[in-house]
């Protein structure tokens, strides 16, 4: 038996139905098992990590922060992701790159291929991106 503070069941029950809520896989078990930790103490914590497929320390890292933080703590920030200032420069400057176009670059083409855009990116601002990344980003900023 492990020793857990009781909480009331309102409390318990906060953290299930936002996991009903949350659409991201991770956030949905790591919700569940706090409310698994807290809900049933008689329930060893190793069944909990079994049932949710998540290691132990896991469980008590996640309680930890729940007691601490509530709900707000349990967000991991690590997985909030801002483009990168690299990313917002090669956004800004692919279009002005395919306005002046391959002929520009002395490349004997009409128009430009991911290929040469990329070499491009490397011989002016030594920026290393692959093919796949520079048809990627163009596809966002509405070239086809």
């Amino acid at each position: 038996m492990r020793k857990v503070s009781q909480f009331p069941r309102f409390v318990t029950r906060r953290l299930k139905k936002k996991s009903h809520k949350v659409k991201d896989a991770e956030m949905k078990t790591k919700l569940l098992a706090t409310h698994a930790y807290f809900a049933h103490p008689d329930v060893s914590v190793n069944k909990i990590a079994l049932i949710h497929d998540v290691h132990e320390s896991s469980i008590y890292r996640w309680a930890g922060r729940y007691v601490q933080g509530g709900l707000d703590a349990l967000i991991d920030k690590r997985t909030i992701q801002t483009p990168s200032r690299k990313r917002l420069f090669v956004t800004k400057i692919l279009p002005v790159l395919m306005q002046m176009g391959p002929a520009f670059f002395g490349y004997p083409l009409s128009q430009w291929t991911s290929k040469h855009l990329a070499k491009a990116l490397w011989d002016l601002y030594a920026l290393v991106y692959s093919p796949s990344q520079i048809r990627r980003m163009l596809r966002t900023l509405g070239f086809r």
